[in-house]
């Protein structure tokens, strides 16, 4: 009997390397996204955690900003809208208010230098008239040359002594004449003004009057002891002797001017005509003259006198001049010393 033998059939080779490369591959390609997930896992945190510091930097940024303008908007609002106002309405009842009894007024005069002003005032006479301050509304404050000037409108009531005569009975010998006799009578009198007052703001929030204020019947378009050199007038050259005698004549016809004449009248004499309205006389003129490129600068101070009340205060002017067909030209004025350039 014969045996057959069954043969075992194999499968071909090529099958089985294909299957090895596919599972090899399908390794790699899971190894490659296992490691795309733990590389790009934190590189996406990082990023978005990057993202989110560089958005909370930038949101603070911008809220410093609108906290930095708003400081700022309130600095510059508070100053210009009440701060000075608390530091000029009791200035403005200390200026107008002027007793007549000498103790009171020599005492007004030491609380203006020490409380108000940043300059040494000059010494006023008591000329015996009473001041009372009646009102007083803030008007406008503006800018000019660089000083800070805040104008109110003020109402003041003056009490003036006046010598009048009477005429009196009186014996002489048996007989009974009429004779006349000198007495002192008091006139009140209203006076409404707009009053310009020169101030400066100090860093530390505190202000002063650096300058005399001023009258004016249109619109003019507390810290320790300060003492300041306002601008100096050594530094600049003298006039000659025969030119300032010239121009000391013309200060005097123009300051007459400006209290007696018309806007009008005054374009023959300055650049910027004004006048000062009302029925005022100056008085006690102090002028120092100087050279300044080829012009000459005054420097003024001087009494107003109110005709009606005899109320008196000081002001001061400076005025730039030149030499127009023989006589002088006021170029620029400003009303304190300084502010021409």
């Amino acid at each position: 009997m014969k045996f057959i033998k069954d043969k075992k059939l194999t499968r071909p080779a090529k099958i089985k390397e294909e299957k090895t490369v596919q599972i090899k591959t399908t390794r790699r390609l899971f190894f490659l996204l296992i490691t795309f997930l733990i590389v790009s896992g934190p590189i996406g945190f990082f990023k978005a955690n990057k993202m989110n510091v560089q958005m909370n930097k930038q949101q603070e940024e911008l809220t410093k900003e609108i906290k930095k303008t708003l400081d700022v908007s309130q600095s510059q609002l508070s100053p210009s809208s009440e701060l000075f106002k608390h530091f000029l309405n009791p200035f403005i009842e200390v200026y107008i208010n002027v007793p007549a009894e000498q103790t009171a007024f020599e005492e007004r005069l030491t609380k203006l230098q020490e409380t108000y002003y940043n300059f040494e005032i000059e010494d006023e006479k008591n000329h015996g008239v009473e001041q009372k301050l009646l009102s007083s509304s803030f008007y406008l404050v503006e800018t000019i040359a660089g000083r800070r000037i805040a104008t109110y409108e003020v109402s003041y009531e003056s009490i003036s002594p006046i010598t009048k005569e009477r005429e009196v009975k009186a014996k002489e010998g048996d007989k009974e004449i009429t004779k006349k006799e000198k007495y002192t009578d008091y006139e009140t009198t209203e006076t409404r003004v707009f009053l310009s007052i020169p101030f400066k703001e100090y860093k530390d929030g505190t202000f002063k009057i650096n300058h005399y204020p001023y009258l004016s019947t249109e619109r003019v378009l507390i810290t320790e002891q300060k003492i300041e050199k306002r601008d100096e007038s050594s530094k600049y050259n003298s006039l000659e002797n025969t030119q300032e005698k010239e121009v000391i004549s013309f200060i005097e016809m123009f300051l007459d001017k400006y209290v007696n004449s018309t806007k009008e009248e005054m374009v023959y004499l300055m650049k910027e005509p004004e006048v000062l309205a009302g029925e005022y006389e100056i008085n006690n003129i102090n002028i120092e003259n100087h050279l300044k490129n080829e012009k000459i600068l005054v420097f003024a101070t001087f009494e107003v006198i109110d005709k009606k009340t005899k109320g008196v205060h000081i002001e001061e002017m400076t005025l730039l001049l030149k030499q127009r067909e023989g006589t002088y030209y006021v170029e620029k004025l400003t009303h304190f010393f300084g502010g021409i350039d």
